[in-house]
């Protein structure tokens, strides 16, 4: 039986992980379905730096066309857009975040929902 508060929410840290997962995933979906690229982009920017724990991202455009189900030129454009709004910073493969604040807004409310929520992964990763 699963442990429960008293608002019905799961205190079992697998089971508050596990929705945390479901909960990603189906966001995950809605922007793919409804983000333009620029959007899915930044989303996807955004939270590889929230995992990888730095500024620097080192993937080249090929890796996030694919990422993305896009083609890399589009990957590109986005880039430069990104670049000349001064949001990111590219060079051969790595794309630095200079505007974190700048890159969220460009996610259009992609990005936010349930990474709001890590401290739930990282609460019951242990």
């Amino acid at each position: 039986m699963i442990a429960c508060s008293e608002y019905g929410a799961p205190t079992d840290p697998a089971e508050v992980r596990s929705r945390h997962l479901r909960d990603c995933r189906a966001h995950t979906a809605l922007a793919n379905a409804s983000g333009k690229l620029n959007q899915r982009l930044a989303r996807w920017l955004l939270m590889a730096q929230d995992r990888l724990g730095g500024n620097n991202i080192h993937l080249t455009h090929d890796f996030l066309s694919l990422m993305l189900g896009t083609r890399r030129a589009g990957v590109t454009s986005a880039l430069n857009a990104f670049e000349a709004a001064g949001l990111v910073a590219c060079a051969r493969g790595c794309i630095s975040i200079t505007n974190r604040a700048g890159l969220e807004k460009a996610a259009a409310g992609l990005f936010g929902i349930p990474e709001a929520d890590t401290h739930v992964s990282s609460q019951t990763q242990s």
